[in-house]
């Protein structure tokens, strides 16, 4: 069963090589980017893998770590 993956990358090159991985492993990309919403789309999605990020600019990723751990399904989700 192919899993779903969401890429927080600001970095289109990296993120396109991700993109090609996850792909290519056939699984399904969700989500891939880093806008102001990426926190909002990973909480309502809930992937099965999360690439994240830790430098995104205006929004970092310690912070979408940070408000993942808040609640148990994003807990289980960044502490797997």
């Amino acid at each position: 069963m192919p899993k779903r993956v969401m890429i927080l990358e600001d970095d289109p090159d990296l993120r396109e090589v991700l993109e090609d991985v996850v792909a290519t492993a056939g699984h399904q990309v969700l989500y891939s980017g880093a806008d102001a919403d990426a926190l909002e789309r990973v909480r309502k999605a809930l992937p099965d893998l999360l690439f994240l990020d830790l430098r995104l600019g205006a929004l970092r990723g310690e912070d979408v770590y940070a408000a993942l751990r808040e609640s148990a399904r994003g807990a289980a989700l960044v502490d797997g």
